[in-house]
């Protein structure tokens, strides 16, 4: 195993969990450099172009849009997340809130989709916040 080999797969197999949890652990590594490679995913390229200090919070947001309501769920869970991650990270030049990031992981569970990573992940940083 060798980690810049490691480093590389896991985050072109993951860039929407393993960016923001790098950055969480201060590690100088951002998601701008495979943006290319997720575009067809409009929501997730959103939420790298978030950490890239591309957009703002509400342009992810409202970037989610399907005309299934089950999809349109599902994005705003992982949107909700991301955007809680920036702002217990303190990423897109925005100074790191606990209290804004509570707010948008409870957004993210209040969508109900418990399959997806991000719902699981922000149960977990809930839970992490409200121990301290």
């Amino acid at each position: 195993m060798r980690p810049e080999t490691d480093n590389k797969f896991c985050c072109r197999a993951f860039p929407y969990i393993d960016s923001p949890i790098r950055v969480r652990a201060g590690c100088p590594y951002w998601p701008a450099a495979f943006a290319a490679e997720i575009k067809e995913n409009a929501v997730i390229n959103n939420v790298v172009r978030y950490f890239a200090g591309e957009i703002t919070e509400a342009e992810v947001i409202e970037g989610v849009h399907s005309s299934d309501a089950q999809t349109q769920a599902q994005q705003l869970c992982e949107a909700y997340f991301y955007v809680g991650m920036g702002y217990l990270v303190g990423a897109n030049g925005v100074p790191a809130d606990r209290s804004k990031a509570e707010d948008y992981f409870q957004k993210c569970l209040a969508t109900n989709v418990s399959g997806l990573t991000e719902y699981f992940l922000a149960t977990g940083e809930l839970g992490r916040l409200r121990a301290r």
